[in-house]
């Protein structure tokens, strides 16, 4: 209610009267909502979300038990500071990528994963928190809040949606967490395939790796790559992610293990290993994708202005 008063300019309450008071001296803002998931995502409310988050500062629930719980108070902590302070990223370029993309056998059917992309947009809206002007370049899966993003299918336009930002715009910081399809079929076909057949056989090649291109393009970018492996002990995870991070360039590594138990694919949790070059494993226990999204981005932060310093 108040939401929704505050967006169409009515002052007829306490709150709604500091809020419109608030706003017209360029007051800065913070909400930190809380109701019902089905209310949150009411297409009215999201259309008031939206109107008022080019004004305000937003501190996104935690959706759990089916409502939108309100943030942890680390979390508005860190919007204030963010406000206040002008925050972290305050003045930085960052380049995000989220989603699965998917590759078509016929107009139809798609190779592709399971990926929601709730941790790649975790990651962009916190940029934004933090004071960063962000490019989220988004395939499938969970749709961003702010529902800002340049949108891609395939891992091909995703690749050249990337190499094109890359190529126009100087990017300080490039966080590649989507997760592109590993393989696409040889041959696409240009109509729907018959299933009456009752068999059918594919042939599939790798994709590009997308992640390879990023220094090459903008050798100065900050690179941020992602690994995620199914199953494994730690050392394992890690070292495949360290192997990753050397062949990309990367300036870090974020390891994740999607067959634990609160971090599968799709879960608002994740558990992190977070690799530098220098082989300095930062681990994250099992918290919310926001959480780590913070987290991470306060040491892409702070490795990011160090290694700028030492340039």
């Amino acid at each position: 209610n108040t939401l929704g008063k505050m967006a169409a300019g009515i002052d007829d309450t306490p709150v709604t009267s500091v809020l419109s008071v608030a706003l017209g001296s360029k007051i800065p803002i913070i909400i930190a909502p809380a109701m019902h998931e089905a209310m949150y995502e009411n297409r009215f409310i999201q259309s008031n979300v939206e109107k008022l988050r080019r004004l305000v500062a937003f501190v996104e629930p935690s959706m759990e038990e089916g409502k939108a719980k309100v943030a942890e108070p680390q979390q508005v902590l860190q919007a204030a500071i963010a406000v206040l302070s002008h925050g972290p990223l305050a003045g930085k370029r960052v380049l995000v990528t989220a989603g699965s993309t998917v590759e078509n056998i016929d107009p139809i059917r798609v190779v592709t994963n399971t990926s929601s992309g709730k941790m790649g947009i975790a990651i962009a809206q916190e940029a934004e928190r933090m004071g960063a002007t962000v490019t989220l370049v988004y395939a499938h899966g969970s749709e961003p809040v702010n529902g800002r993003a340049l949108r891609v299918n395939t891992s091909e336009e995703m690749r050249r949606a990337v190499v094109s930002q890359l190529s126009s715009v100087k990017y300080d910081i490039a966080i590649m967490a989507a997760a592109v399809a590993d393989f696409m079929p040889a041959k696409k076909s240009e109509k729907k395939i018959d299933t009456r057949a009752g068999k059918l056989e594919l042939s599939l090649v790798a994709t590009k790796k997308i992640i390879d291109e990023v220094k090459k393009k903008s050798k100065d970018t900050f690179l941020v790559a992602f690994k995620a492996d199914y199953n494994v002990p730690d050392s394992v995870l890690v070292e495949r992610a360290y192997k990753k991070l050397q062949d990309c360039d990367a300036d870090i590594v974020v390891a994740n293990d999607l067959g634990r138990k609160g971090s599968k694919a799709g879960s608002d949790r994740n558990e992190v290993f977070i690799i530098d070059k220098k082989r300095k494993i930062i681990h994250l226990p099992l918290e919310s994708k926001v959480a780590i999204a913070m987290k991470l981005l306060e040491l892409v932060a702070a490795s990011a202005n160090n290694k700028g310093g030492r340039e």
